[in-house]
């Protein structure tokens, strides 16, 4: 049985007509790999995981002015041009800062 991609129109060996969306991608490309989505979800850093500078930004939502302040406290590994962030630091880091119950009475 061959596999046929709904939107291909046809059959894997199937070429595709030149009008169609999907006429110059190949067949890799139409498929969806769930498992890719189902891990990197915004908002979760995960300790035993490493994280690429912009992931992490991407993931906490952070803009350049917090990220140039928060640089500065991240230990930041290089690796070749990349640079990564572990989770474990970044929620060691999280966890120092003061909560918001931990505020002197009378202030917000």
């Amino acid at each position: 049985m061959r596999w046929s991609h709904p939107l291909s129109g046809g059959s894997e060996g199937e070429s595709r007509s030149p009008q169609s969306p999907t006429a110059r991608l190949p067949d890799n490309l139409l498929r969806k790999d769930l498992s890719m989505s189902q891990e990197r979800i915004p908002g979760v850093i995960r300790s035993d995981e490493a994280y690429t500078t912009q992931e992490l930004r991407r993931r906490m939502g952070i803009g350049d002015y917090v990220w140039r302040k928060l640089r500065k406290e991240l230990r930041i590994v290089e690796f070749g041009r990349k640079q990564f962030v572990l989770g474990r630091d970044v929620l060691q880091y999280l966890d120092t800062q003061p909560h918001r119950d931990d505020k002197p009475d009378g202030q917000l």
